[in-house]
């Protein structure tokens, strides 16, 4: 008796909805559609069809401009106006600022510790020469010498 693989037979009979042949029949009917849409546009059959013209035209977008009286030179004098305010600021602003930078600093000087004292050099190298694992080394090489 001949055994069935389960995933075969379930490609080979049709399960109503759920069968997997839906997508493939959908695809050949679309491309069926189509061919049959692209067939009756084509020049050949019944021209070119400028399907552009066949819409109406739309409403203009934007009103038309109307003419503005020049109103430049106030513009200009209030700009001219407010950049020197600015520029005056920006100096009294900087100053201050410098200012309070030179005294915290000078604050800062004042309130810095002294540096500490350095050591002779013959006393920092009798130390590190006391305490140097390598001349604890030669130290008893030379004793057992």
């Amino acid at each position: 008796m001949p055994t069935t693989d389960p995933q075969r037979s379930a490609l080979q009979t049709g399960l109503g909805m759920a069968s997997p042949l839906w997508p493939a029949f959908v695809f050949a009917a679309s491309l069926g559609a189509t061919y049959w849409w692209m067939s009756r546009l084509t020049p050949w059959r019944t021209g070119y069809v400028n399907l552009e013209a066949m819409l109406e035209t739309p409403a203009p977008l934007a009103p038309e401009p109307v003419a503005a009286e020049p109103t430049v030179e106030p513009v200009v004098e209030a700009a001219a106006e407010l950049a020197g305010t600015a520029v005056d600021q920006a100096e009294t602003i900087t100053q201050k600022v410098a200012d309070a930078a030179a005294e915290s600093v000078k604050e800062a000087v004042e309130a810095a510790p002294a540096p500490p004292e350095r050591a002779p050099l013959e006393t920092v190298v009798a130390e590190a020469a006391r305490t140097s694992p390598a001349a604890k080394v030669s130290r008893k090489s030379t004793a057992k010498a």
